[in-house]
């Protein structure tokens, strides 16, 4: 139980918030990548719809 209590402790410490929180964004990209990565490089290739007049509406002529 001590074990517990000490992990929980942990987690909420000002002493390892920042790390935690690098470590998550770097495994988080990471995992991004590898699961979506081949997606997102499609539509960019082939639809750039995003940042087109069409995503807004805008009517070409």
């Amino acid at each position: 139980m001590k074990g517990v209590i000490g992990y929980f402790r942990a987690l909420l410490s000002s002493q390892f918030a920042p790390t935690g929180i690098k470590v998550a964004v770097v495994v988080g990209t990471i995992l991004l990548t590898i699961n979506h990565g081949y997606a997102i490089v499609a539509i960019l290739i082939t639809d750039l719809s995003f940042f087109s007049d069409r995503s807004i509406g805008i009517k070409q002529k």
